[in-house]
């Protein structure tokens, strides 16, 4: 049955039919429909292209900041309630617009989202409606979709006849489960409404305690037929309500992913006739607001696509002047009452808080001596302190299933039983964060935590120094390595120095050391500050035991262009710091994670400094700041990001996303080009990103949208008497972001531990267990995708055996994907040995064959893009197995067994590749990649006329070696698959690198991958030729100087130069030749000392 299903529902595609041939909208001519719903692209989901179709003008608009004179021009609302709002409560205003609305006239349909959607039922309790906070299950009647997500849905026939919204209904299929992104809620309404559907009697509602713990659940308000849709007038107009999830109804509508069960297909034995309720409720609320004068007025704006809209800056009229803050609030976290282990009580610590001069406070009771009633109390002092001077918050000092202990501090609820350990005395579900909030979190005393630093996740602060009891007990050094390695992540937690104290004369002490500050001049009420700016705001906070920060900020660190790849102006930022201390500041660092990037020495006790950058990669910038008395401060972190693709962390730093404005021929769009997924601390697959715009193959919310196809690049060695890790243990990893800029994104993972038992970064975690024998590293570049362009990732890897072994065998690559008929259920392998290609049904199956370049495996199709690899060398082995119901893809090391000695390490390489969306059912897009791209004969580009540097290779990377530290010479015109990725050797990662559109005049900064020292960009050679420089367009005699560069591409180009180290540097500054002659410079830096020098460019 299954199988039937299945084939069902792909005919459409098997045949080379849309899924999206379903009846029109009912006529909306000359009606204006306002969409509030807050995700991105909006405008251009089937859904709202659907409405334009039919003759409505849409706009898109926002439920928490509506008012009268924005709803009065509209005729129809449509919202998603409320993910557009992270408001703490519903706006008044807001509430009272929607109900005038539909009094006086409008037509409303209503669905519900679970994200921020907590104050749904302030919108509808004017209406005399609410919808509970469940999920609405019903296994009797239930069915899994084997396709796409698997999302499990429940049928129902219980429809109210004789109503013109379920006219032609007969019943429908609705998603039932209890995950958040597919949820379907009950509706609650009084006797003023129409109930137009209900679930069956089987069907039940279950209450969610939580955001993201769909396993804490109980019995909810509804044990049997839940109502699911209902309708009514109101004053003059009309609101329909529906409980169902949105994903498919609206959001999603028409996405192959869905495979339209909810809209019309159902499960291939019973139809769903959601379409035509959805249709029918368009036309009757249209009814409404077409007698009625009071909505549809006035004049709409022009509605603008947000995604083509630069962002320029007028670079000679920046006022650099002002601080946004002059007395940063300055706190303590870290206090300790008598309601748990504490010896004074938490009014006398706040009284003396208050006396000290302090403006904000944070209590962080010891756990294991908590209960929820003293927590309550405890939250109740807190809020009776608290004014917009000072601000006292709650909190508390726990331990993880490790050992590891952290402070958590804000206002939040006491935590389900199923959070805690057995005894009640530690937090083993770190994913209950999200559940409160995301209030201030993290570690403390790291140096002794048995969890290391890139373990971390669900946290959002991170200590620079703990102090107990007036001890210290962090290593600094080690504390600042951690520190450094989380912003360069893009973690972007906020710094803080932790003081456990648990008397008015620790804290008096405490007072005097290093405090915890926020950029703002008063408090407030600082736990809606921490959660508002939890999310890249690390910039707003600092950490000092001496100097103050006053501005810590940029001016078009956000590079963004409207996706044009090159838009004067935009190539440079600018970051600013202010601030003062007691004595001379005589040193401020600015790192980039890791690396330090540039480096002063002002000698003053009040700084004010500019630092310009060009856009060349993504950076996470954070600033140390030390004065003559050695005390010192130390920066949140500011994101530098490039709006052509940049890579951030998911809000619960457990994994990685990637997003980017691109365009295809209807213009500007967002959506996820590079590899969406890296995850912390536990070793994961891969999968390549896309180009295509989001809902045109997957659903939103799915962190960037990232395919379900995973690719599995954990090695899996033969080797006696060692294994990587046991069986009933998690591989650990380190993550690392070697680059990411406009051109792809380089992500690294070491595995260097395990982790007993079975853990990830949502949920219980044990202490890690190093690796000996085998270190494992893999890095994994990620070309930008180009609109329609396959999903291409360079895989380089690493074994360094520590000691003498004898390697039997080693798998570096599969794919396990599970088949429907028409769904992954082809396969092909192509090697000199062995061509074979067929149907994964009947009788299992295996083809092998050695490799050489062009060599590929794949299975297709899929409505993903198809999935495989393609091999850059020899020495490897494909294999393609499978049989009904699944395909394998195997690459291993050929010529094995190996005697491998101690210290010698074994290189790997190979192209892993997802193809294009709506690609045809076979290899012709492979053969095209490996003929065009160089892997079987010459690419299908040349390069001519090379004054400089030499071509070193053509197998997809075009790689370039240097003079005179650069390369130049022209690349011809041809249409390759994907935009042309490059790498120019012996790069120095100190200076800028870029390269020179010289016939167009346009210059691109670009990456260095500092462990190569290798530059990386990409050409879009559809474009036609270029003639190009790639390379450091300023060079020095010392490796050491920092030289950052901006340019006009035109005239002339200006290095800023800084000398970081602490000795004098006299150093000669040149123009690289193949930008002109122009004469050498020398200067003479004092350390720390930066100048600016400008070269005129060739006419």
């Amino acid at each position: 049955m299954r199988n039937v299903l299945s084939l069902f529902l792909l005919l459409p595609l098997l045949l080379g039919l849309p899924l999206h041939a379903a009846a029109p909208l009912p006529a909306l001519k000359g009606l204006r429909v306002l969409v509030c719903a807050g995700y991105f692209d909006l405008l251009n989901i089937p859904a709202v292209q659907r409405l334009k179709q039919a003759g409505a003008e849409v706009r898109q608009g926002k439920l928490a900041t509506l008012t009268w004179e924005t709803a009065r021009q509209y005729h129809l609302i449509i919202t998603v309630a409320n993910l557009d709002s992270e408001e703490a409560a519903a706006p008044p205003t807001s509430v009272q617009a929607l109900e005038r609305f539909v009094k006086e006239g409008g037509g409303l349909l209503f669905f519900r989202h679970f994200y921020y959607s907590r104050h749904t039922d302030a919108y509808l309790a004017p209406f005399g409606a609410s919808m509970p906070w469940e999920a609405v299950l019903d296994p009797a009647n239930g069915f899994t979709n084997p396709l796409g997500f698997n999302i499990s849905y429940a049928y129902t026939d219980l429809v109210t006849a004789n109503h013109p919204v379920t006219a032609g209904v007969k019943g429908f299929w609705y998603p039932a489960r209890k995950e958040i992104n597919y949820r379907s809620c009950p509706v609650t309404v009084s006797q003023d409404w129409t109930v137009l559907a209900t679930g069956m009697p089987d069907a039940a509602t279950y209450t969610i305690t939580g955001l993201h713990e769909e396993h804490l659940s109980k019995p909810g308000t509804y044990r049997t037929a839940p109502p699911l849709i209902a309708a009514r007038p109101y004053g003059a107009g009309a609101i329909v309500l529906t409980g169902i999830s949105p994903m498919e109804t609206f959001l999603g509508q028409w996405l192959p992913a869905y495979g339209d069960i909810t809209l019309e297909r159902g499960n291939g034995l019973k139809r769903s006739d959601f379409w035509t309720l959805y249709s029918n409720a368009l036309g009757w609320l249209a009814e409404f607001p077409r007698k009625s004068p009071a909505v549809g007025q006035g004049e709409l704006a022009p509605q603008e696509n947000p995604w083509a809209k630069p962002y320029l800056t007028d670079w000679d009229k920046l006022d650099l002047s002002r601080d946004p803050c002059t007395n940063p609030a300055r706190g303590v976290i870290g206090l300790h009452s008598t309601l748990s282990d504490g010896k004074a009580s938490p009014e006398a610590l706040i009284a003396k808080a208050k006396a000290l001069g302090l403006q904000w406070v944070a209590f962080t009771e010891r756990l294991e001596a908590l209960t929820p009633e003293k927590w309550e109390r405890l939250r109740a002092v807190c809020t009776a302190a608290s004014t917009n001077d000072f601000c006292a918050l709650p909190g508390w000092d726990y331990a993880d299933a490790t050992g590891t202990r952290y402070v958590i501090f804000g206002h939040f609820p006491w935590p389900p039983d199923k959070v805690f350990s057995e005894d009640k005395q530690r937090i083993v579900i770190p994913q209950w964060w999200f559940n409160v909030g995301m209030v201030p979190n993290g570690p403390y005393d790291l140096t002794h935590a048995p969890l290391r630093y890139f373990d971390l996740s669900m946290y959002n602060m991170f200590p620079i120094r703990t102090t107990l009891a007036g001890k210290t007990t962090e290593d600094e050094r080690t504390t600042m390595e951690g520190y450094r390695h989380v912003q360069g992540i893009q973690d972007d937690p906020f710094p803080m120095a932790v003081e456990m104290v648990y008397d008015e004369t620790q804290l008096s002490a405490a007072a005097g050391r290093m405090c915890t500050f926020v950029l703002r001049d008063k408090p407030g009420d600082l736990t809606k500050f921490y959660q508002n700016y939890t999310y890249y705001g690390s910039l707003m906070g600092f950490v000092s035991d001496g100097p103050i920060v006053t501005d810590w900020t940029g001016i078009g660190y956000n590079r963004i262009t409207g996706g044009k790849w090159w838009l004067p102006g935009t190539e440079q930022y600018v970051v600013k710091l202010a601030a003062r201390s007691a004595a001379p500041i005589v040193n401020v660092e600015v790192y980039d994670g890791p690396v330090l990037l540039r480096r002063v020495s002002p000698n003053q006790a009040q700084i004010r400094l500019s630092f310009t950058l060009p856009h060349d990669q993504q950076r996470q910038l954070f600033a140390v700041i030390t004065d003559a008395d050695g005390k010192r401060a130390v920066t949140g972190g500011i994101s530098v990001r490039d709006f052509l693709n940049w890579r951030f962390m998911c809000a619960d730093r457990g994994n990685s996303i990637c997003d980017a404005i691109q365009v295809d021929e209807a213009g500007p769009y967002m959506t996820g080009p590079t590899a969406p997924y890296q995850r912390k601390m536990t070793a994961f697959g891969i999968c390549a990103g896309y180009g295509e715009r989001h809902f045109t193959i997957l659903p939103p919310d799915l962190d960037g949208g990232m395919r379900p196809i995973g690719m599995q690049i954990i090695p899996q060695l033969s080797i006696p008497g060692f294994t990587l890790y046991p069986g009933d243990a998690t591989l650990g990893s380190k993550m690392e972001v070697p680059l990411c800029s406009r051109d792809g994104l380089l992500q690294e993972d070491s595995l260097n531990s395990y982790f007993p038992g079975k853990v990830d970064a949502w949920n219980a975690k044990s202490v890690p267990v190093k690796i000996e024998g085998v270190q494992v590293r893999y890095r994994y570049l990620n070309i930008t995708a180009r609109a329609h362009d396959p999903g291409v990732i360079l895989l380089e890897g690493s074994l360094t055996f520590e000691r003498a072994m004898r390697l039997n065998g080693a798998r570096l690559f599969y794919i396990f994907q599970t088949t429907q008929p028409g769904e992954g259920d082809h396969y092909a392998l192509l090697t000199p040995e062995t061509a074979v290609s067929g149907i994964s049904q009947g009788a299992p199956f295996s083809a092998t064959g050695k490799a050489v370049p062009g060599s590929y495996a794949v299975a297709y199709p899929s409505l993903w893009g198809s999935s495989g690899v393609i091999m850059l060398d020899d020495s490897y082995r494909l294999t393609v197995a499978g049989r009904t119901g699944n395909t394998h893809i195997n690459v291993e090391l050929a010529d094995l067994p190996r005697e491998m000695q101690a210290g010698e390490t074994l290189r790997y390489r190979f192209l892993c590749m997802h193809g294009r969306a709506g690609e045809l059912p076979n290899t012709a897009d492979w053969e095209r990649f490996v003929t065009t791209m160089g892997l079987r004969g010459a690419p299908a580009y040349t390069v001519t006329n090379v004054k400089a540097g030499a071509v070193a290779g053509t197998k997809f990377l075009l790689e370039l070696t240097s003079t005179a530290h650069g390369f130049a010479g022209t690349v011809s015109n041809a249409d390759l698959p994907v935009r042309l990725p490059a790498r120019v050797a012996g790069m120095n990662p100190n200076w800028t690198f870029a390269w020179f559109d010289l016939d167009r005049r346009e210059w691109h900064p670009s990456a260095i991958d500092r462990a190569t020292n290798q530059g990386f960009f990409t050409l879009d050679t559809r474009r036609g030729a270029h003639r190009l420089f790639a390379g450091h367009p300023v060079t020095a005699d010392n490796l050491e100087a920092r030289i950052g560069i901006t340019s006009d591409a035109k005239t002339y180009v200006k290095a800023s130069v800084n000398n970081v180290t602490d000795k004098p540097m006299t150093l000669i500054l040149s123009l690289n030749p193949a930008l002109g002659a122009a004469p050498a410079q020398a200067l003479t830096l004092a350390p720390g000392e930066m100048r600016d020098v400008v070269f005129k460019l060739m006419p």
